[in-house]
């Protein structure tokens, strides 16, 4: 397992994490170093009692922090005590890359307000470049098939999800009108001290928006695709 996790985060170094583009669309951006800093990436394995385990993506761009992540996560996949819940829920869920695959088992009545996956993004093909033995190229550590694990933080998240969630709503619908103010100042040709005072007045506008409910069927999913609702930047009042 361990040597699987080794190669598998150093074969996607060169051609993800250092490639141009993603470099500088994503990996370099204010907003992925945000995100990366406060911990808002989380890989989640939930339960079917709507409980959460899982662990903080942080400093993704280090290939060995994603090792350790990737050994830390194996560790409570393959966990006798949690093993067969994750493996029942794989089981008995629709999945639809949205949050609410796992949010409707909660014990409270959660209304879906993140789309459906296909409703969102269309069907990208994927290019492959051959590339070399990376073994051949990069430096091979000796402390990546260390099995020490240290879990820095509980493995058990339904509770910290859940003061999450309103932190990365907030969060999501900031981005969204942090972008549309970057488009108004692009075409207004001003200056960046437009941009951060702009920004400055919007944060408390931000910090009170709810998220946004769907209309939803007995099942709590959206009956129709048209109905699931994303939130735009125009979602807000200004």
């Amino acid at each position: 397992m361990t040597a699987l996790i080794i190669n598998e985060q150093n074969v996607i170094h060169n051609p993800v994490i250092r490639h141009p583009v993603y470099k500088k669309r994503v990996f370099n951006t204010m907003m992925f170093s945000f995100e990366d800093y406060l911990h808002f990436s989380t890989v989640l394995f939930p339960t079917c009692e709507g409980e959460l385990y899982g662990a903080s993506v942080n400093g993704f761009k280090s290939v060995s922090k994603r090792i350790n992540l990737g050994k830390r996560l194996a560790s409570i996949l393959f966990d006798s005590r949690y093993y067969p819940l994750f493996l029942e829920f794989a089981l008995q869920t629709e999945h639809t890359a949205s949050r609410h695959d796992y949010e409707q088992y909660f014990p409270y009545d959660k209304k879906r307000d993140t789309p459906f996956l296909r409703c969102t993004y269309p069907i990208i093909q994927h290019h492959f470049h051959q590339q070399g033995d990376w073994y051949k190229e990069r430096k091979f550590h000796k402390k990546w098939f260390s099995q020490e694990l240290n879990h820095r933080h509980p493995v058990h998240l339904t509770e910290w999800y859940k003061k999450k969630a309103k932190t990365i709503t907030c969060h999501d619908i900031g981005k969204g009108i942090i972008h549309f103010k970057l488009i108004q100042t692009k075409k207004q040709g001003s200056s960046l001290l437009f941009v951060l005072i702009q920004l400055q007045r919007l944060a408390p506008r931000v910090a009170s928006v709810r998220p946004m409910k769907s209309n939803t069927d007995f099942t709590g999913r959206p009956s129709k695709a048209h109905d699931v609702q994303t939130r735009q930047p125009h979602d807000v009042a200004f």
